[in-house]
């Protein structure tokens, strides 16, 4: 699981401009990908764009009135058929925004403090895994076929790839 390795500090949501919704900051929260120490910061942000939200507001309320985020449940996990959380270590939520999104932030968070090196794969593997085997990452998974002729060729190719991912996702991190 990535979860481990990664913490989206609030100065990187800050630096690229990336506001989290209610659900999307309830997603971090349950995945631990942000310090709960720093949730009066995103939240704060988060009420800026969106400042009739309820989950927020409360959030923010129980900052306030305890001086920290003491609930630590997640109310927008996917649900499977039993009505149960699932606990095979996907990420999905009900909402493909949320996981596109925050698939997004964390392989730019990735992208920025790579090795450059061999590491890099299962960094990159291990996204992949987790979030399902989005077919929009096989491009840069190191153990997958090439998709397409190139020039560029082993962990140049998948540095390439993975940099046009980003390009051509940054829209993601824009709604």
């Amino acid at each position: 699981m990535i979860t481990n390795n990664i913490n989206i500090s609030f100065s990187f949501l800050h630096e690229h401009n990336i506001v989290l919704s209610a659900k999307e900051v309830d997603f971090a929260i349950s995945r631990k990908f942000i310090d709960v120490r720093e949730l009066e910061k995103i939240v704060d942000t988060a009420l800026i764009k969106f400042p009739d939200d309820e989950y927020l507001l409360g959030i923010a309320l129980d900052i306030l009135l305890n001086g920290s985020y003491l609930k630590s449940y997640s109310q927008y996990l996917e649900i499977n058929y039993n009505g149960e959380n699932r606990d095979d270590g996907t990420i999905i939520t009900d909402d493909d925004s949320v996981n596109d999104k925050w698939r997004y932030i964390i392989l730019m968070w990735l992208f920025i403090h790579r090795k450059n090196d061999i590491t890099d794969y299962d960094q990159i593997n291990a996204v992949y895994a987790s979030f399902d085997y989005p077919s929009d990452m096989v491009s840069f998974v190191n153990y997958m076929p090439a998709q397409e002729i190139s020039k560029k060729v082993g962990y140049e190719n998948i540095i390439h790839n993975w940099q046009r991912y980003l390009d051509a996702n940054r829209y993601l991190i824009k709604r």
